[in-house]
């Protein structure tokens, strides 16, 4: 009986607390890092979980921040706090720490390094674990409208909700300017937009956010992260030089279906990439593209609605979307031209007047790239002229003579289609290598060089598409 006693009495003793010498916790990571944060609007949350490998309960006596004044900020187990003391972690347990930074504004174009460190006190000793960000400073937009308004490239720009380009008004958007865009953001145009970046300085439209969805797997590869540009009919053109269109919902809507005047846009040297549903969709709109990459979309790469004037010279139109990940691309050819559309109850038409692809690509991972929609008795006026194109043999027969000197469904290398940086400069040995008519090149302006400067006429054969071999 007093055996017993005492045998109960010893199990009831509480579990102890390892206090005597040196522990060394586990960290799930030595750094936490967070790519680029812009001032005031906070980061991504990161989490850091800490792990008592001893046998014994352990007893941290103090927690906290390096840094009393710091950007970052943390929750520990639930608590919103940058201290905390007296934390117990029973032995194999494990103790969770989210972090957050906010940055400050600096008034500087280039990124701020920021750093701290969360420091642990257990017995004595101490250990730590990194803390590390980069802040952008940023001009913010929520719902502004625009007069006639000049961006530079002095900080990047932010825009939530809309931003409106008021009619007969100008926003020029001088080179190296980067613009991201806060989810479902759009910039809507109804006067004209002109911008003037540079081979060595373009322009950037882009989500805002720079971190990883998870490790390996960029949100600068993801789409839908804003619902792109639109541009509505003005008496002003706009003007697109040396810019990139990216990771948007539709990357650039053109024109109006109940409008009877046509949009005016101009656009070089331009990528428009990676959008959800369309890289361009326009209606019944007057526009020209030299040099210029559309490329993978979930639905159409370019869609041409109800009629208009459109005319490509060395393009890359290639829809290769989804092959990286668990996305994938409708089956609908990249390239959709049709002279009517069906919009609710309405129809909605306009003639094709006059639409010309000279030394373009269109290609994709689909065995047809290319679909005509035609209401009968309505001009639908296009050709290609010396074009490497993807499409089935009843569009060849029912099209032939829109087709001039045009190469059919030969494969078109890139240097990477399979990865999430895709690059659709042509390989080494690729078709389109030399395969160019340079009579094109000679009659028209802006298109000596390539996309990225490069001169076409150098060695007097061009290459199709938007790139020259090098």
């Amino acid at each position: 009986m007093i055996l017993l006693s005492f045998s109960l009495l010893f199990c009831c003793t509480p579990d102890d607390i390892f206090d005597n010498g040196k522990i060394n916790m586990a960290f799930s990571s030595d750094t936490i890092s967070f790519d680029t944060v812009f001032t005031t609007i906070g980061s991504t949350t990161k989490y850091l979980t800490v792990t008592n490998p001893g046998s014994e309960k352990i007893l941290i006596s103090s927690l906290k921040l390096a840094n009393e004044k710091s950007f970052f900020k943390l929750n520990i187990d639930g608590n919103s706090a940058n201290k905390l003391n007296d934390i117990e972690i029973n032995s194999k347990d494990s103790l969770f720490i989210f972090v957050q930074v906010n940055v400050d504004p600096q008034n500087e174009n280039n990124p701020i390094f920021i750093k701290d460190s969360i420091v642990f006190e257990v017995n004595g000793y101490t250990q730590s674990v990194k803390l590390i960000a980069y802040g952008q400073d940023v001009t913010i937009l929520r719902s502004k409208a625009l007069g006639t308004t000049v961006w530079n490239s002095k900080k990047p720009y932010l825009l939530f909700d809309s931003v409106w380009v008021l009619p007969n008004s100008t926003l020029t958007i001088e080179k190296g300017t980067k613009i991201f865009c806060h989810d479902s953001t759009k910039i809507q145009v109804y006067g004209n937009i002109i911008v003037n970046g540079t081979v060595e300085e373009p322009v950037t439209f882009r989500g805002d956010r720079l971190d990883e969805i998870w490790e390996g797997y960029e949100y600068d590869f993801a789409t839908s992260q804003w619902s792109g540009i639109e541009i509505f009919p003005s008496k002003k053109k706009s003007i697109i030089n040396n810019c990139t269109i990216k990771n948007a919902i539709i990357g650039l809507y053109v024109g109006d279906a109940f409008s009877d005047e046509m949009a005016k846009v101009d656009l070089q040297n331009t990528i428009i990439h990676n959008n959800s549903y369309s890289g361009v969709y326009a209606i019944n709109s007057d526009m020209v593209f030299k040099n210029c990459q559309i490329s993978n979309s979930g639905f159409y790469n370019f869609f041409i609605i109800a009629g208009g004037n459109y005319n490509f010279y060395h393009c890359t139109i290639a829809n290769y979307f989804g092959l990286d990940h668990n996305t994938k691309r409708q089956e609908i050819p990249c390239l959709t031209v049709t002279n009517a559309v069906e919009y609710g109850k309405l129809l909605i038409f306009n003639p094709l007047k006059n639409t010309n692809f000279y030394n373009c690509i269109i290609d994709g991972s689909l065995n047809n790239e290319i679909i005509f929609q035609v209401l009968e008795d309505l001009d639908f006026n296009f050709m290609f002229y010396n074009c490497a194109v993807k499409v089935h043999e009843s569009i060849k027969k029912d099209f032939n003579d829109n087709f001039t000197n045009c190469f059919f469904n030969d494969t078109i290398k890139y240097l990477k289609v399979k990865e999430w940086d895709y690059n659709f400069q042509p390989d080494t040995n690729s078709f389109e290598i030399n395969k160019g008519n340079i009579e094109y090149i000679l009659k028209t302006t802006g298109i000596e060089n390539d996309l990225k400067g490069n001169s076409r006429i150098k060695d007097g054969m061009p290459d199709l598409g938007a790139y020259e071999f090098f």
